[in-house]
């Protein structure tokens, strides 16, 4: 849809919209006092994130050079874990006499305000003034191949991790909110990481190291039987949280800049198809089946390895831009 929709707007309308859709989310759920205000504010706020997105990794592509795309979009990614982690310290630390409701409407007010601030200085920029179209590819099916299985290795691992620690091992909910607070601090570093580390080692290479790790990482959750030992895995995983900045800079090198948003579109798209259906899959062999649905994981990292060979970075395509 959001591929679509930049068929008809420009990127700066759509990059607006998505600011002020989550900024009314946030406000909702902050204001809220029924269980339907908080879903309408569930669904703005995940409409505006769905929405900025790809139009924000879109911009940056657009924005940036061959060579640095990697490295530009590692380092938007991991301003997403960042900001969770100031905001976790903001609400601990300086909000908390106020409770949640103020940090909310707080924070809502601010990317409003920052939508705005966005909008003004990018007004003038290539990238603003583009709008894009929507094609599926031939040539870009590892792309779409490796969105959809990173979907249903993420919807096992969000889903089954955590959920297996607390079932197995009682860990109580201070100690989960600090597991993932760290997870968020350990993806912030992972895309730096790689962002540096494109610069030096092949990005198609890179990818496959990491899928190997994956594997690994997945095999270890099949086999350990210690809360630490895989609390220790889930920081890991969250490290390698990273991989779409190499799959979708890789866009830059094979899409013309109106076609970016509507490719990356049909890739988010494909990763949360692959988000919902594995935690009904995982649920299902979790209770009735033998198989340990962490083997599932392991399965789709392997798979990935394989379709990641075929990712091509290849000199850039001629670019056509519209006023």
């Amino acid at each position: 849809m959001i591929g679509f929709l930049g068929e008809i707007g420009k990127l700066l309308y759509l990059f607006t919209a998505a600011f002020l859709l989550m900024g009314l989310g946030l406000l909702a759920t902050g204001a809220a006092s029924d269980w339907y205000i908080l879903l309408l504010g569930a669904l703005l706020l995940h409409s505006g994130f769905a929405i900025y997105y790809p139009t924000a990794s879109s911009i940056f592509l657009i924005e940036s050079k061959p060579e640095k795309s990697l490295h530009a979009l590692s380092t938007l990614k991991s301003l997403g874990p960042l900001a969770s982690i100031l905001s976790t310290g903001l609400l601990i630390y300086i909000l908390r006499p106020y409770g949640n409701g103020s940090l909310l409407v707080t924070a809502a007010g601010l990317m409003v305000v920052m939508g705005f601030f966005c909008a003004h200085t990018m007004e003038h920029s290539s990238s603003a003034l583009q709008r894009s179209r929507t094609r599926l590819k031939q040539h870009l099916w590892p792309y779409y191949v490796l969105n959809f299985l990173n979907g249903c290795r993420s919807g096992i691992f969000k889903t089954f991790v955590l959920f297996y620690l607390i079932n197995e091992y009682g860990i109580n909910f201070t100690s989960t909110a600090t597991i993932v607070l760290l997870g968020s601090m350990m993806t912030f570093i992972g895309y730096q990481a790689v962002g540096y580390l494109g610069q030096h080692i092949k990005p198609v290479l890179l990818l496959r190291t990491l899928y190997i790790i994956i594997f690994l990482n997945f095999v270890g959750f099949c086999l350990l039987k210690s809360a630490v030992l895989l609390t220790i895995l889930f920081l890991i995983d969250s490290l390698l949280f990273c991989t779409s900045a190499i799959t979708d800079s890789h866009l830059k090198h094979t899409s013309k800049n109106e076609d970016i948003l509507g490719d990356i579109s049909n890739g988010v798209s494909l990763y949360h198809l692959g988000a919902v259906i594995m935690p009904a899959i995982g649920g299902f062999i979790y209770q009735y089946a033998p198989l340990n649905v962490f083997l599932l994981g392991s399965f789709f990292a392997i798979l990935s390895f394989m379709a990641a060979k075929f990712l091509v970075y290849a000199p850039p395509v001629a670019t056509v831009r519209y006023h």
